[in-house]
């Protein structure tokens, strides 16, 4: 039977401020290596962390001098879950993008624009891959996405104008 060290603490307490600037530092480390798929894995694990976490961290980090760009304007918790949803749309996950981005309830312009963007791209997409199968059929296509996505954005328009940025607002 092992006995217990008695330089072993009884609970080991975690440093929620530590543990996001580890995964920040390894994310960044990641992308200059352009090892993509690690950096969307510490994204997600960066978004899905409870604001406890993000408390923790905004805490004990030096505020930096204030910027005017809309990412930095985000809290912590907020920045990963754009950047997660960001490398999803690189990656080509536009579903898995919006499916991701719908969970948060579209805070803020920027998670906003990476929803419709994202929504968008579907459209693209499935209208590229019917093109490629009408070649052959002749058969025109009818965007239901494009037409669903385009009656979402005048709904949002007319109930929440305050969230259509320069982006949105064509």
């Amino acid at each position: 039977m092992m006995e217990k060290s008695e330089t072993e603490p009884e609970s080991k307490k975690f440093d929620y401020a530590e543990i996001v600037s580890d995964l920040i530092w390894i994310a960044e480390e990641c992308e200059l290596r352009c090892m993509f798929d690690s950096t969307k894995w510490i994204y997600e694990i960066l978004s899905n962390l409870s604001p406890l976490h993000f408390d923790a961290y905004e805490k004990s980090k030096e505020k930096a001098s204030a910027s005017n760009s809309a990412f930095s304007t985000l809290s912590s918790s907020d920045r990963f879950i754009v950047k997660h949803a960001k490398e999803l749309i690189r990656d080509k996950e536009y579903h898995r993008a919006k499916f991701f981005l719908e969970r948060f309830n579209l805070r803020g312009t920027y998670e906003t624009f990476l929803y419709y963007w994202s929504w968008y791209l579907i459209s693209l997409r499935e209208r590229q891959e019917a093109e490629a199968e009408g070649l052959t059929r002749k058969q025109e296509f009818q965007d239901n996405t494009l037409a669903e996505l385009r009656h979402e954005l005048e709904k949002l328009k007319q109930d929440k104008p305050e969230i259509f940025d320069c982006f949105l607002n064509t």
